[in-house]
């Protein structure tokens, strides 16, 4: 019998947990993450920079490539003036918007 005993302790003693819980688990008060406002911010200040930059990439494409294309007709312009003064002024004249001189 006390064999039976002493295995009945040793199985006793097998089916013991080895880790033992300390405290009952709990929900957490304060959220700790993901910190989806700080994300937001940041993706939405980033997504601001990369369009402003986008948006005057773009002018600065399209103001030179209007430069590019003004030069040819700026040199025919003045060419044209040279040879030609008196047409040119009338042409200009009829373009330009009339100033303000009194009437005499």
């Amino acid at each position: 019998m006390s064999q039976e005993h002493e295995a009945a302790k040793l199985k006793v003693q097998m089916d013991i947990p080895i880790v033992k819980v300390l405290d009952e688990p709990s929900l957490p008060i304060v959220k700790s993450g993901p910190h989806r406002l700080l994300i937001l911010i940041v993706v939405g200040l980033l997504a601001s920079v990369t369009i402003v930059f986008i948006v005057v990439t773009a002018e600065v494409v399209r103001l030179k490539a209007q430069a590019e294309e003004r030069r040819p007709y700026d040199r025919f312009r003045d060419q044209f003036s040279s040879a030609f003064p008196v047409a040119n002024r009338l042409i200009l004249r009829s373009k330009q918007p009339k100033s303000h001189e009194p009437n005499g």
